[in-house]
């Protein structure tokens, strides 16, 4: 009786509702005590009502080990250490994809890619480039909200976040000028906020503010960059533009070499510590944004949520940038729910990108669709298959993880003495450098987490131009209808 009334009310409604029969069950009156939450094991639990509005910060390109609570080292991110620790943070959390398309829009609609496959014919979420086109409404988390009742305001500093892609369905409004610093792309909010810039929100509001940094190129200011390379050699090619960036990773990946191997190592160095520089510059960056929500009120009665899209690859497996492999560097991920009254808690079981829509409306007391197949945080079992999916710039590459184990297919045929299907234990080898997969002698868990990959594959198959062709690994299976 409680949970259904949670579930189908307003947020208002859904206290008073819960208040009622709590003191009715007690035999008193008064002041009620902090409500449990109406969903069992649901890790967001407030000690008082629950927030009547939504603010979404996500970020682009953010690595999860630079943040200081999951690196080594040095934090560079303190305010959002500081912001996770006084919330609720997902500890162990996965993105979807390796793309800003495909990942926020398993975020958005709460289910992943390839469930939506039906309904949208897959493209082009998959990949990172396609036709931008306008995708039918459908009942993903801003849609959900304006049915509700919620305002809602989209300011985007990436275009491949947009209707038009498919992942900002149901916002009445949207804001994007094109990429921006922190800053920047917060006064394009504020604007929009602020009623002293003849601006406002009206309760119950959803905003969502998409932050284009630390994506290349890396850019930070040069009081944050000069002490990061003060240490390192000189770097032998100019780093200062998108253009310097671009024809430096052209001459690392030159074959033949056009640079001296140690030469190679310090431009790689370089833009490590830019990148870094990225993260100080946001993380400062974003403490300003926070004390500006505060001063204005958005903060007073609002469930904030914080996630990246995805990581980025700094050479690792010899690849920069992002849209490469479904590798840790590219997939783990950060996210965490604040709140002035949220009770404060870490969550270790696995959640991925399509949980967050499905606890953000669990938490407001607005209507999970049967669409959504994510699991509010704290809800799901302590051990999970975790899908990821892309079509990117080393093909096709699907994988699944479950607990500790990682198993890692490219569609392409592999290089001659290699096999394209990988396994790694990512408690042994968090680095991924050794693939324990071997076909002439496949491992129990090689085995039972292809059972459970391989229909993804052919499921993936189906959404795909014809002409995308499986080079089903040896040692392994193959599925029966594996779709050509």
């Amino acid at each position: 009786m409680v949970y259904q009334a949670v579930h189908e009310a307003d947020g208002d409604v859904v206290m008073r509702i819960i208040w009622v029969i709590a003191a009715a069950t007690a035999g008193c009156t008064g002041t009620p005590e902090p409500t449990e939450p109406a969903l069992e094991g649901f890790a967001l639990t407030f000690d008082g009502p629950a927030p009547s509005n939504l603010i979404v910060l996500s970020l682009d390109t953010m690595r999860k080990d630079h943040m200081g609570r999951y690196a080594a080292g040095d934090s560079l991110t303190p305010f959002l250490d500081a912001r996770a620790a006084e919330g609720v943070a997902l500890d162990d959390f996965v993105v979807c994809s390796n793309w800003t398309t495909a990942s926020t829009a398993c975020v958005m609609a709460g289910a992943t890619n390839l469930e939506r496959g039906a309904d949208r014919q897959m493209l082009p979420i998959v990949g990172p480039t396609g036709p931008a086109q306008e995708i039918p409404a459908e009942p993903q988390l801003a849609k959900q909200l304006s049915d509700a009742g919620f305002e809602t305001l989209f300011v985007t500093s990436n275009g491949f976040y947009s209707r038009s892609h498919g992942n900002a369905q149901g916002f009445r409004n949207v804001v994007y000028e094109g990429p921006r610093k922190v800053q920047g792309l917060w006064e394009l909010a504020k604007d929009r906020v602020d009623p002293a810039r003849g601006g406002g929100l009206p309760s119950p509001f959803y905003l969502h503010v998409h932050f284009f940094e630390p994506h290349r190129p890396y850019t930070p200011p040069e009081e944050v960059l000069a002490p990061l390379i003060d240490e390192l050699p000189p770097s032998p090619v100019p780093l200062d533009t998108v253009d310097d960036q671009n024809v430096a990773v052209g001459m690392i990946q030159a074959d033949p070499p056009v640079l001296e191997p140690d030469e190679i190592e310090t431009v790689k160095e370089h833009m490590r510590a830019r990148y870094r520089g990225e993260v100080i510059s946001f993380d400062n960056g974003l403490s300003f944004v926070w004390e500006q929500m505060r001063e204005l009120g958005l903060l007073d009665d609002a469930l904030v949520l914080f996630f990246t899209d995805h990581g980025e690859a700094l050479w690792e497996h010899g690849f920069t940038f992002h849209g490469r492999l479904l590798h840790r560097n590219e997939n783990d991920a950060i996210a965490w729910f604040w709140a002035d009254n949220l009770v404060s808690a870490s969550v270790d079981r696995p959640t991925g990108s399509e949980d967050l829509a499905p606890s953000v409306l669990t938490a407001l007391g607005v209507a999970v669709p049967d669409t959504m197949t994510g699991l509010p945080v704290g809800t799901g079992p302590e051990v999970r298959d975790r899908l990821a999916f892309a079509d990117a710039y080393q093909g096709v590459v699907q994988s699944v993880q479950r607990e500790h184990h990682l198993l890692h297919f490219q569609w392409d045929a592999p290089p001659a003495g290699r096999t394209n299907l990988a396994l790694y234990d990512l408690q042994a080898d968090p680095g991924e450098q050794t693939n324990l997969y071997d076909p002439a002698a496949p491992s129990a868990i090689a085995l039972e987490l292809w059972s459970v990959l391989a229909p993804a594959v052919v499921e993936a198959k189906r959404w795909l131009p014809d002409n995308r062709t499986v080079n089903w690994p040896d040692g392994v299976p193959r599925p029966s209808q594996d779709g050509g």
